[in-house]
């Protein structure tokens, strides 16, 4: 199917004289009919979901141009390493907000909080004023995300696929979710999230609760084994009843 410029603008909001300067920098193709008008295809909309995805790191055009062009990786490759990155930032934020939340609760009950619980979430490195004057945003987040983000994915996936195998394991087995191998497994998980933010007891039960709700995340599980993702669930639901609060 072909789009136009429009339908891009319409497709993103991002407006028109934009979309044609993404063109003019080589980033976008299109391709003329009959009227002149430009024509965008499928893949025109996939580079162009990349360009966005990089726009959201705060990237110029120029260094998307050049991540674009000179990177070797396949789409699904960067994909990879977007998802990554949104990935630390959503728990880096979320960390953020739950500070926030707790000095919000600490003011209005007239109480301390201990120190270390006001500054949770926030990037040491981005803090430095010798840092953050002499590094551009870019240069910051590629300086410690760059180098890392394909080794950090993949043995993110690693563990998480080693947890999935325990849990399809304990299940051929007969194991229930509050067996204390089963538990042992799923602590694992909970130590996996803990690496992009804390959760509470209600905030990793709805993760839970996500898991089954979700089809995306139901499918991912049932592969493993049919009723998994039910299996992980009750079994996270147990954890958190009993070790968080």
């Amino acid at each position: 199917m072909q789009y136009t410029l429009d339908d891009l603008s319409s497709f993103t909001g991002v407006d028109q004289d934009t979309l044609t300067s993404y063109e003019e920098e080589g980033l976008l193709e299109s391709h003329g009919d009959v009227d002149h008008s430009p024509k965008y295809g499928y893949d025109s909309l996939l580079a162009l979901q990349q360009i966005m995805l990089y726009r959201e790191q705060s990237l110029s055009v120029n260094q998307i141009k050049e991540r674009m062009q000179s990177e070797p990786k396949e789409l699904l490759g960067r994909l990879h390493d977007h998802r990554l990155y949104l990935l630390r930032e959503s728990s880096r934020i979320h960390t953020l907000i739950q500070s926030v939340d707790e000095t919000i609760e600490s003011l209005e009950l007239d109480k301390e909080i201990e120190p270390d619980h006001l500054f949770q979430g926030f990037g040491k490195e981005k803090q430095s004023s010798a840092w953050s004057l002499n590094h551009s945003p870019r240069e910051i987040e590629s300086s410690n995300a760059s180098a890392q983000m394909k080794e950090d994915y993949l043995s993110s996936q690693e563990t998480l696929d080693m947890i999935n195998e325990r849990l399809q394991h304990a299940m051929e087995r007969g194991l229930t979710p509050a067996s204390e191998e089963v538990q042992s497994t799923v602590r694992m998980h909970l130590d996996w999230v803990r690496q992009f933010y804390t959760p509470t007891a209600t905030i990793y039960k709805g993760l839970a609760d996500l898991y089954v709700d979700k089809i995306q995340y139901r499918e991912i599980y049932n592969r493993y084994h049919p009723g998994m993702a039910e299996y992980m669930r009750d079994s996270m639901l147990v954890l958190a009843d009993r070790e968080l609060e």
